[in-house]
């Protein structure tokens, strides 16, 4: 894979922990390319190849997570170091500064954020396929209302269920 075009949220050079699959299972850094987008987060080696990526879709702001300052010395790494966890893998990186990282994070966050609410929306289209529209309105009516087996909790956005064997 090559370098293509695109319209990224951030890029620059990142440390990138290895997956340690070497004799020794040592989790070497390199230096690498990364380019983010609002679909994924992708590194390149030095001429401008793919070596990886990972999917930002599905990535929720708790997904980002600043890393404790470790007590040994990092080989290749430094002590300004982003996980970065998926369904499928979690991405360790470490940046140049204090501020590289508190930029990454937050441009990190945005497209978690971003894409938090993409899936919310699309969610929240429903398709008929009597219809002309590809939206069509809740209608409550069409459904059964159990009001008075539902009981708030002490959270105004929760609302606790009763349970489905009760």
């Amino acid at each position: 894979m090559s370098r293509t075009t695109t319209n990224n949220v951030k890029e620059g050079a990142l440390f990138k922990q290895g997956a340690g699959g070497g004799l020794f299972k040592r989790k070497n850094w390199k230096l690498r390319f990364f380019e983010l987008t609002l679909d994924e987060l992708r590194y390149l080696n030095s001429a401008g190849e793919v070596k990886g990526s990972i999917s930002m879709r599905y990535c929720t702001t708790d997904s980002i997570e600043i890393m404790p300052d470790s007590d040994r010395p990092i080989h290749g790494g430094t002590i300004w170091r982003i996980a970065i966890s998926t369904p499928c893998r979690r991405l360790l990186v470490a940046c140049a500064s204090e501020d590289d990282m508190e930029a990454w994070v937050d441009a990190l966050n945005y497209v978690a954020d971003y894409n938090v609410k993409r899936t919310h929306r699309n969610m929240c289209k429903i398709s008929f396929a009597s219809e002309t529209t590809s939206e069509k309105a809740f209608d409550p009516q069409q459904y059964p209302r159990h009001h008075s087996s539902i009981a708030t909790t002490a959270s105004s956005d929760c609302v606790a269920l009763p349970s489905p064997l009760a």
